[in-house]
């Protein structure tokens, strides 16, 4: 009866530390100024099939994070026509959460995404959207991964 007391109360102590320890592991919040760009990027839309979005006449090209002030971070998303014979730049603000390994952006002019933070350079953007860049009706969904630039 005794090594059992003596083997549970041990499995709370070292639960309690991995919990601690886990815990500590996120505690800086990541850095995510500078520009993002597209690796891949995926999407389905009311006006077309589950495609690879680069061969779509419009596409994200860049994401660009401007200023952060703690968790709260502010931006905007190149987006190029087929041919770059038009750059759309569209704003948005963003929170990291509070484990900091999301983030939580709002487009300001449509969408939302949803952002896994994977590693200090990488990330991927879950991405709802009702109208499409242009301004035409064209609600869908994208997943996109990015990669910092600028890596040496």
């Amino acid at each position: 009866m005794k090594g059992m007391k003596g083997l549970i109360i041990g499995g709370i102590i070292a639960i309690f530390l991995l919990t601690v320890s886990v815990g500590a592991a996120n505690t800086e919040i990541p850095n995510l100024e500078g520009n993002w760009t597209v690796v891949t990027n995926v999407a389905q839309t009311s006006l077309s099939d589950y495609t690879d979005a680069a061969s779509m006449s419009i596409h994200l090209d860049r994401v660009v994070v401007e200023t952060q002030a703690g968790q709260l971070f502010e931006g905007y998303l190149v987006i190029s026509t087929m041919n770059n014979e038009s750059v759309i730049n569209e704003g948005f603000a963003g929170i990291i959460n509070d484990d900091n390994t999301h983030a939580y952006i709002k487009q300001y002019t449509n969408g939302v995404s949803f952002a896994d933070i994977t590693s200090p350079d990488t990330m991927t953007l879950y991405n709802l959207f009702d109208i499409g860049p242009l301004g035409k009706e064209n609600p869908g969904v994208s997943k996109v991964e990015l990669v910092r630039e600028g890596l040496e």
